[in-house]
């Protein structure tokens, strides 16, 4: 089972079916946080929801497409992050990502992320990464910014939240990037 620990206290794990109603639970304490940027929040409202997405992010990861891990801070879970299914043959990696909102701007994502890409270059063998969000989701934009991800473009009216169309900014990092990249570098 994929497990990484990103310093002392902070640790990335595979969700099992036993951490269902922990993760619905920190998605209810957060809904209306999480609702300004992520579609899926609205029917992600009953325990037996909440283990079919844990079941698909596992039977995600035994199809060696990338893993979805919960974000682990003093054991406790405050997010989640991974990879959405990769495309192994372009090689292609999306991160998808979120922590509640009271562990915002303690740079939990940008740690956590960090180790995320690292582990899409050196061990997915992955050639690029993607960071996708809303124009207006400026937390989410700045974590691809500190990363040293690149801005590729604007997708316009990408995606569909609750009552209305919002636009998606496009970042990414190439495998040549990452190389000479501060987050290549050992830990």
């Amino acid at each position: 089972m994929f497990a990484l620990d990103i310093e002392p206290g902070l640790r990335l794990a595979l969700l099992h079916r036993g951490h269902a109603q922990t993760l619905l639970s920190l998605v209810d304490m957060n809904r209306e946080y999480l609702r300004q940027w992520l579609a899926w929040v609205d029917a992600h409202k009953d325990v037996t929801v909440t283990e079919r997405v844990i079941e698909s992010t596992l039977q995600q990861y035994a199809n060696q497409l990338g893993f979805q891990a919960g974000i682990f801070l003093q054991g406790a879970l405050v997010g989640f992050t991974g990879f959405k299914p990769i495309d192994p043959v372009n090689r292609i990696g999306e991160i998808g990502y979120w922590v509640s909102q009271n562990h915002q701007g303690q740079g939990i994502m940008t740690k956590c992320n960090q180790a995320v890409v690292r582990v899409g270059f050196e061990e997915l063998g992955l050639n690029k990464i993607e960071i996708r969000c809303a124009v207006e989701n400026q937390r989410s934009r700045s974590v691809a910014i500190r990363l040293g991800f690149v801005e590729e473009g604007r997708l316009r009216q990408q995606e569909w939240l609750y009552d209305h169309f919002v636009d998606h900014i496009v970042y990414s990092m190439l495998k040549s990037e990452f190389e000479s990249s501060r987050i290549a570098a050992p830990l």
